[in-house]
C-alpha cells in the first residue's frame, strides 16, 4: 500500500504539475485515472490482465539514470540549457488563493467526513431530489415479469437524477418511510431492454425502506480536534490550506516562467529515456490498477508511442532547466535537505529510499528545493485589466448556452426492467 501511495502520488504530480517533489507529501486522487479507464473498460481485458500481472512482478529501478545527487547521470545541464536571469522575476498576483479556492478545499475535506443517515420517520415525506431506498415488484396484467423486482434487496434512487421509466420516481414524492403502495407506469415503445414490454401499462408495488440524508460536519474547532488533531484550530487548518495553495500556485507558475524564459538547446536521448521509462512504468501501474492495458490507457489519454515520447522529452527538458540552476548555484542535495523539501520524517525518507532508491528521491526533492529558493526572487504584480473592448469581443465570440441544443436523455430503464 505504501508503495502504491508513493508511486501514484509521485507520478501524478510529475504528469500534471511537472513538479515531482510535492508528490511524496500528499496522496493524489486517482479520479482522473478512473475517468480515463472508464473509456476503455469495454475492451477485452485478457491481455490487460496478463500485462498487469507482469507489471506487478517486474522490478523497476526508479533511480536508474540518476547520480547520487539526483542529477541526470553523466549529463551537465548547462551544456544544453541557457538560463534566464532569475535574480528578479515578476509573476501575476493571481497566484494568491481566493477565499473561494480555500473554501473549496475545506469543503472537499468536510465531504470526506460526510455521514449517511437513514431516516425511517413516518412523518418525513419524500421530496423531489431526495435519495430513497425502495423495494418494488412489477407486474403487467397481474403477472410479475422477469427483472421487474428488487427481490427484497433494496434499490437506492435519487428523484430527479436516477434514470427510471418516466413518472416512476415522481410518484414516490409525498410518501413516507414504511409505506407500501402501488404506482402505475407505461413502458416506452419501443422498449429495447425487453421488447415484450414495449408500450405496456405496468403496476409496481412499492415499499419505502428509508430516506438517505447526507450529514456534513460543521467546520469548527470541535471538528478539527476530533478529526485533524495536528492542527490547533479551524483557523489554523484554514491557514494551512491557504499556505499550501499559495505554494502550489507559486511553484507551478514559477516553474512555467523559468522554463519558458530559458533556452533548451537540446535534450540528450539518455535523459529522455530516463524520463520515458519512469513515465511508462507509472502509467502501466495506473492502468493495471483498473485492469486495462497500457496501450489502451495511453490511447484514452490521446497518446501514441510518438506523442508519448515527445511528452517525455518536454518533461526531460524542463527538469534539465532546474538542474542547470542547481549547477549554476552550486547547490547539492543531501538527505537532510531532501527530508525538509519533502516534509518527510526519517521513517518516511527511509521508506521512500527503499522503494525508489536515494538518487530518485534526491531528484524528486530537488524540484521543490530549487523552486523554493527561486521564489525568494519573485515579486508579485497586479495583472492589467483587459479593456472593455477586448472583453466585449471575447463575449461576442462565445456561444450562449441558450443557443446550444441539449439532447433529451432517454429514461428507458427502471433497474433491470424498472431502471
Amino acid at each position: 500500500m505504501r508503495r502504491r501511495f508513493l508511486a501514484a502520488a509521485l507520478g501524478m504530480s510529475m504528469a500534471v504539475a511537472m513538479t515531482p517533489a510535492a508528490a511524496f507529501a500528499e496522496e493524489t486522487s486517482t479520479e482522473e485515472a478512473t475517468e480515463v479507464v472508464s473509456e476503455v473498460a469495454s475492451e477485452d481485458e485478457t491481455g490487460a490482465e496478463e500485462e498487469s500481472s507482469e507489471a506487478e512482478t517486474e522490478a523497476f529501478d526508479y533511480s536508474e539514470g540518476y547520480d547520487e545527487k539526483g542529477f541526470f547521470e553523466g549529463v551537465k545541464a548547462l551544456d544544453y540549457v541557457t538560463l534566464l536571469d532569475y535574480s528578479h522575476m515578476e509573476l501575476s498576483d493571481e497566484i494568491i488563493p481566493s477565499d473561494e479556492a480555500v473554501q473549496s478545499q475545506i469543503d472537499k475535506t468536510l465531504s470526506s467526513y460526510t455521514k449517511t443517515n437513514q431516516i425511517t420517520d413516518e412523518n418525513r415525506l419524500i421530496e423531489d431530489g431526495d435519495t430513497v431506498n425502495i423495494d418494488y415488484v412489477g407486474s403487467v396484467d397481474g403477472v410479475e415479469f422477469e427483472g421487474g423486482s428488487t427481490d427484497g434487496k433494496g434499490a437506492t434512487v435519487t428523484i430527479g437524477v436516477t434514470n427510471f421509466i418516466d413518472g416512476f420516481l415522481d410518484q414516490l414524492i409525498g410518501h413516507a418511510p414504511g409505506e407500501n403502495f402501488d404506482i402505475n407506469v407505461t413502458f416506452p415503445d419501443p422498449y429495447t431492454n425487453n421488447t415484450d414490454l414495449s408500450g405496456k401499462d405496468a403496476v409496481f408495488n412499492i415499499t419505502i425502506n428509508y430516506i438517505e440524508e447526507k450529514i456534513t460536519p460543521e467546520f469548527d474547532d470541535d471538528f478539527i480536534a476530533e478529526n485533524l488533531p495536528d492542527y490547533e484550530s479551524a483557523e489554523a487548518y484554514r491557514q494551512s490550506v491557504y499556505d499550501n495553495l499559495y505554494k502550489q500556485n507559486m511553484y507551478n507558475a514559477l516553474f512555467q516562467y523559468v522554463v519558458e524564459n530559458s533556452e533548451i538547446k537540446d535534450v540528450p536521448e539518455e535523459v529522455v529515456d530516463t524520463v520515458y521509462n519512469e513515465r511508462y512504468q507509472y502509467y502501466t501501474s495506473i492502468a493495471s490498477m483498473y485492469g486495462v492495458g497500457i496501450d489502451a490507457f495511453l490511447s484514452a489519454n490521446g497518446l501514441d508511442e510518438d506523442s508519448f515520447r515527445d511528452m517525455c522529452k518536454t518533461y526531460a527538458g524542463n527538469y534539465l532547466v532546474l538542474q542547470a540552476v542547481m549547477e549554476t548555484e552550486g547547490w547539492e542535495m543531501t538527505a537532510d535537505i531532501a527530508k525538509e523539501s519533502l516534509n518527510f520524517t526519517d521513517e518516511d525518507y527511509e521508506k521512500a529510499v527503499g522503494v525508489y532508491g536515494e538518487p530518485y528521491v534526491m531528484f524528486a526533492a530537488s524540484t521543490d528545493y530549487v523552486l523554493g529558493k527561486l521564489s525568494e526572487n519573485v515579486t508579485l504584480v497586479e495583472m492589467e485589466e483587459e479593456s472593455s473592448e477586448e472583453v466585449s469581443e471575447e463575449a461576442s465570440s462565445e456561444v450562449s448556452s441558450e443557443e446550444v441544443s441539449s439532447e433529451e436523455v432517454s429514461t428507458e430503464e427502471a433497474s433491470s426492467e424498472a431502471e
